[in-house]
């Protein structure tokens, strides 16, 4: 059954090696891992939960997401607009799969 944990977001944006990480107040679960972190105003998605790590909960940036796919689409021989969003971007890897 699907849910939502309303929280908040704790800083700015941290870099660590390749990823943009963003450290939220929403308490995940066993099993979140994955889940959307949605902006209540805008109602976009602004990260993937990941985990937990010293109390503070992470999501990966929607940022970092976008460059991943990208990167795989590059490696599967796709054409590539670095002006794609996220919608477009999964869409693109969607059709090669």
């Amino acid at each position: 059954m699907p849910s939502a944990v309303a929280g908040t977001i704790l800083g700015p944006t941290v870099n660590q090696g390749k990823m943009l990480l963003v450290n939220h107040g929403c308490h995940g679960m066993r099993g979140t891992s994955g889940s959307p972190l949605i902006c209540h105003d805008t109602g976009g998605a602004i990260g993937v939960f990941l985990g937990t790590v010293s109390q503070y909960h992470q999501a990966v940036a929607t940022e970092t997401v976008i460059e991943f796919l990208k990167e795989w689409l590059v490696a599967n021989h796709a054409i590539v607009n670095n002006d794609d969003g996220i919608n477009d971007t999964v869409e693109n890897c969607v059709k090669l799969l």
